[in-house]
Formats: structure tokens, C-alpha cells, sequence
């Protein structure tokens, strides 16, 4: 790390921090349960396994398309083998 964050800076972001948190808690109790919200989201925009791999997808919209496929695992590169992690 080059330098250390302007105190002004950390002094910033904690006075941005608490209300996006509370729009976060708005809009997860707005729409995580809203049945509305879901019977029009569920099951759009759905991508089967075989046009995943035709159309080159990798990491988590492979593994949205049900398959267990994680590359750190299958092939760790960096500091990867030397991690336990799901």
C-alpha cells in the first residue's frame, strides 16, 4: 500500500456508510419477500448449461447455470492452492 487514507476521507465515508446501509435495509425489506416483486424476476433471464459453454460464460454465470465449477479450485493460479475456501 502506497500510503495510508486521508482521515478526512475515512472521516467521509463513515458519514456516507450508515445511510446507504439503511437504503440497503429499505430496499431488501421492500423487495426480498414482495411477491410481486417476485412472481415478475423469478426464472427471467435464465441461461442453460450448454449455451453457458457456447457462449464462453465462466466463474458465476457458469456456476448459475448449475454446474460446480469454481477455477480457483479446478486450476488454482496466485495464492489459490494454498486456501481453504467455499
Amino acid at each position: 500500500v502506497h500510503q495510508d487514507l486521508p482521515q478526512k476521507l475515512v472521516e467521509d465515508i463513515g458519514n456516507w456508510i450508515d445511510p446507504f446501509l439503511k437504503s440497503l435495509d429499505d430496499l431488501d425489506a421492500l423487495l426480498t419477500g414482495n411477491r410481486i416483486f417476485k412472481q415478475r424476476n423469478v426464472d427471467i433471464g435464465t441461461v442453460s448449461l450448454a449455451d453457458a459453454w457456447a457462449w464462453g460464460f465462466s466463474g458465476v454465470m457458469v456456476r448459475g447455470s448449475g454446474v460446480a465449477w469454481d477455477l480457483r479450485k479446478s486450476q488454482p493460479y496466485e495464492c489459490y492452492a494454498e486456501m481453504d475456501f467455499d
